[in-house]
């Protein structure tokens, strides 16, 4: 036990225990875009969004597709989408974005969830 307490494992593993917990809390409470997904109905805000989820990752003008560097072809746009706003979330073993469609108002008009291997 004395080599134990000598050697410093114990604060090492508190250390490692407090750092772990930590960091959950941050990753749980810095944004939330699938409780968005959830909870926010079509109809409501672009406040609304930015309340539960925090402020995204990025924002197009709907035209753009999953990577931004394509466009979308002509059946993917979504009527009267102005404002797409984007979160890519890492926290998951499947590599996943959310994205928000919103019309000139403001008001959500469209949401999914993507993710792909």
């Amino acid at each position: 036990m004395d080599k134990i307490k000598k050697s410093g494992y114990i604060p090492k593993a508190v250390f490692l225990i407090l750092a772990v917990f930590v960091g959950v809390i941050l990753i749980l409470n810095f944004k939330n875009p699938s409780k968005a997904m959830r909870e926010l109905p079509i109809g409501s805000t672009y406040d609304q969004l930015i309340s539960v989820a925090g402020h995204p990752d990025y924002v197009t003008d709907g035209t753009v597709d999953v990577k931004p560097e394509f466009k979308k072809s002509a059946g993917q746009l979504i009527p009267g989408c102005v404002k797409e706003v984007w979160y890519e979330y890492y926290l998951s073993f499947v590599p996943s974005k959310y994205s928000f469609c919103f019309d000139k108002n403001d008001i959500l008009i469209h949401k999914y969830h993507w993710s792909s291997w």
